[in-house]
Formats: structure tokens, C-alpha cells, sequence
């Protein structure tokens, strides 16, 4: 494989991660609205559904290190790119497509362990997993 071949399957990859991430973070939402309500049955049907979102998410990361293997440089240098600023501005359309999905993720993720804290410190109070 090439270097635009690897770029455009980490792309897909990651666009396909990013979808799972969003569900996740909107699941993660709806739970903390159920319990808000006390409807434990609702929170367990859509806690099994956000661990389904995070297998495929998982599953998406698992190819992503496969094709690291692509890389004289493996993790390391799909990383450094996809975190460098200057990729979100790359000549090399796969590149930047990339880097704009991670950032994407990375956000994603960052509102979604806000709201699962929330949730948690809701659920367990002094007992949570959150607590420093």
C-alpha cells in the first residue's frame, strides 16, 4: 500500500469512528436524562446500546493499528501528524481529511466524559469512578 492508500483507509476509519463517538456521546446524553427519571429499565437498554457503539468503535481502532504497520515510523508518526496543527492545513487531501476527523473525535470524546461524569457522580455520588 502507498501513502495515500493508507491515509485514505485511516480516513474511513476514522470517519467511521467519529459516527460511533457522536452515538455514544447522544446515548450517553438520553442515559442521563432516563435516570433523571429514575427509569432504570430505559438506562440498561441504552447502556447495552452504547457498549455496542463502543465495540465497533474499538473495532475501528484495532484496523487503525493494523495499518500503523504501514509507517516506518508505526503509531508514532500517524499520531504526531494527526495532532499537528499544520496537517488541518496539508496539501495531501487524505492527510487533512484525517486530521480534521481526529480533532472531531477528539472533541467528541471530550464532551462525552463530561457528560458520563455527570452521570456517574449522579449514579454513585461519592463512590464514583470520576472522583479525584
Amino acid at each position: 500500500m502507498n501513502d495515500k492508500e493508507v491515509w485514505l483507509e485511516i480516513a474511513k476509519q476514522l470517519q467511521a469512528q467519529y459516527r460511533y463517538v457522536c452515538e455514544i456521546r447522544r446515548l450517553t446524553e438520553e442515559i442521563g436524562e432516563v435516570l433523571g427519571r429514575d427509569d432504570t429499565v430505559s438506562a440498561q437498554l441504552l447502556l447495552g446500546m452504547r457498549q455496542e457503539e463502543m465495540t465497533h468503535y474499538d473495532q475501528c481502532e484495532e484496523k487503525i493499528h493494523i495499518l500503523d504497520s504501514c509507517f516506518s515510523g508505526g503509531k508514532q508518526e500517524r499520531e504526531r501528524h494527526l495532532r499537528a496543527k499544520e496537517s488541518l492545513t496539508s496539501e495531501e487531501p487524505m492527510k487533512k481529511k484525517a486530521a480534521e476527523l481526529y480533532q472531531g473525535i477528539q472533541n467528541q470524546l471530550k464532551l462525552t466524559i463530561e457528560l458520563d461524569k455527570r452521570v456517574n457522580k449522579k449514579l454513585t455520588g461519592k463512590d464514583s469512578f470520576y472522583q479525584s
